[in-house]
């Protein structure tokens, strides 16, 4: 057990590594195939390609490339290019039929429907054909299957092995795959996973062909699949309660007016004040209820709190632009136009009430939460001011200086959107839009806990 253990070790973090295989197999290849940049990259994904779907198919491209690289055969059934691709297709139509056997197997998990979703599209792998014209399965040479296990030997272990022809190399591969197919049974009932998720699986998706010819019982892939993907649809990592800081940069529910009694008008100083007095500190509290333990939609229902306040300077000298006010009476016409406006002491708040769900997971990261938000904002300042008085279009003259206090209050309820992308380690960046005639966005940073 302690040979076959260690055999184990080296095989399964070798075999999902990013294998060279011009590097890998060399020894065993025409030698222009080194020295071309984009020869060497051309065998490097057909050789990873033939070797994800049957690591037998490596001999028989290796082969192909000796006869017509090496030796100039040109016609494809005498170079093997065509037993190449009718080995390919046999290949396929194995993994096709590995692939709708999980399949069926995982539309019998009890699972939720974002998970099976997920990993349906692992196995919908779709059918390989070639026409009867392109593949032959007459091979022009005598198949040397110990070369051909050696071959396999040197991809699951990454290394450049030297090849005796002593040795029974098919004896060795079986050693390999008997050691792994034990250890994912065993995981596989122990729950015991790696910590590496995506290793796992690209495994699996590795050794397909040794899996699927074990006829391995009380195991399946899709269910060995779904297990080690679970940890990522749970909210298994994610903490109650959420504190938050941020910014309110964007409040078009609070708009500054001005009301006049004469001329009998409202100024709305919003397009004169700059851009920065809508920027507000925000502080966020947030409590979710989870419904399910994974991710999907409607999986928890998040209240939550926002506060916010204009923190920046809070004296403004503004230059009006805009038409006259006009005023009439029976006997004049006056246009009043507004002159050394200035705002001072201008302040504004936010309170905000909501209730949110997830709605869509773009990944297992990001996510958008939908809610309906109960919002106050409050904002006052002081305006100076006075009217320059053009009477019956000639006769101009001025006002007094006019001080206005302004407190204003406004009560709303919106719909609104959460975009939410959660980091491995649990904490989370938000941002947040409300829309009721009036848009108002939050950014904000969450301490979960």
């Amino acid at each position: 057990m302690k040979k076959r253990a260690s055999i184990l070790f080296l095989l399964v973090p070798i075999i999902l590594s990013a294998q060279n295989y011009v590097e890998l197999y060399s020894d065993y290849l025409p030698q222009n195939v080194g020295k071309n940049a984009v020869l060497t990259k051309l065998v490097n994904t057909k050789a990873d390609y033939f070797a994800r779907l049957d690591p037998d198919l490596i001999y028989f491209y290796l082969n192909y490339l000796d006869l017509y690289m090496n030796q100039s055969i040109m016609d494809k059934d005498a170079n093997s290019l065509s037993y190449l691709d009718y080995r390919e297709e046999k290949a396929w139509e194995q993994k096709n039929e590995w692939s709708e056997r999980e399949l069926r197997i995982l539309d019998g998990l009890d699972i939720n429907g974002r998970l099976r979703r997920t990993v349906a599209s692992i196995f919908n792998i779709g059918v390989f054909t070639k026409s009867a014209e392109d593949t032959n399965s007459q091979v022009p040479y005598n198949i040397d299957n110990n070369m051909k296990n050696f071959y396999v030997c040197r991809y699951y272990t990454g290394n450049r092995l030297i090849y005796d022809p002593a040795k029974d190399y098919q004896k060795i591969r079986q050693e390999y795959e008997e050691n792994y197919l034990t250890r994912i049974v065993e995981r596989y009932h122990t729950g015991k996973f790696s910590d590496n998720p995506e290793m796992e699986i690209d495994t699996i998706l590795v050794m397909w062909k040794s899996i699927s010819e074990a006829n391995l019982k009380d195991f399946s892939s899709s269910g060995y699949i779904c297990d080690v993907m679970m940890s990522e649809f749970s909210h298994i990592k994610e903490k109650n309660m959420m504190l938050g800081l941020g910014a309110l940069i964007l409040n078009g529910y609070n708009k500054p007016v001005l009301a006049f009694e004469r001329p009998d008008a409202e100024l709305d100083l919003s397009e004169y004040l700059p851009y920065t007095r809508q920027l507000e500190a925000v502080i966020g509290f947030e409590y979710s209820f989870y419904l399910k333990d994974y991710y999907d939609m409607f999986s928890y229902i998040k209240i939550g709190l926002r506060a916010s306040k204009y923190l920046l300077a809070s004296d403004f000298d503004i230059e009006y632009t805009g038409d006259p006010f006009r005023y009439t009476t029976p006997d004049h016409t006056f246009d009043y136009t507004m002159k050394d406006l200035t705002i001072s002491g201008y302040g504004s708040e936010t309170y905000l009430l909501g209730i949110w769900t997830p709605v869509l997971y773009a990944t297992n990261h990001l996510n958008a939460d939908l809610g309906l938000i109960g919002v106050y904002s409050r904002q006052k300042f002081e305006a100076n001011y006075r009217f320059e008085v053009i009477r019956d279009g000639n006769q101009v003259s001025y006002t007094n200086y006019y001080t206005d206090q302004v407190l204003s209050d406004k009560w709303s309820v919106s719909p609104g959107i959460d975009i939410i992308y959660r980091f491995d380690s649990g904490q989370s960046v938000s941002a947040e839009a409300f829309y009721n005639r009036d848009l108002m966005v939050y950014i904000m940073a969450g301490y979960n806990f």
